[in-house]
């Protein structure tokens, strides 16, 4: 994932946290809690990502120089 694609979801999130927010003035809490339970979740997943793509790499370079 690019940076682009990082602000192009937390401007996202930002949004519907806003309107939302604007919407439902009795616990604009949950909707904070909500999108940043998300925003974790998508972290998590990226990073887990990268660590299984790095480990499958240094496995083929190790490999490689066996």
């Amino acid at each position: 994932m690019a940076l682009s694609d990082f602000r192009n979801i937390s401007s996202f999130f930002n949004c519907t946290f806003i309107l939302s927010f604007r919407k439902n003035k009795e616990n604009p809490l949950k909707i904070f809690y909500f999108t940043f339970f998300v925003f974790i979740v998508i972290g998590w997943v990226v990073v887990n990502y990268k660590v299984i793509n790095y480990r499958i790499n240094s496995h083929y370079l190790f490999l490689y120089f066996q």
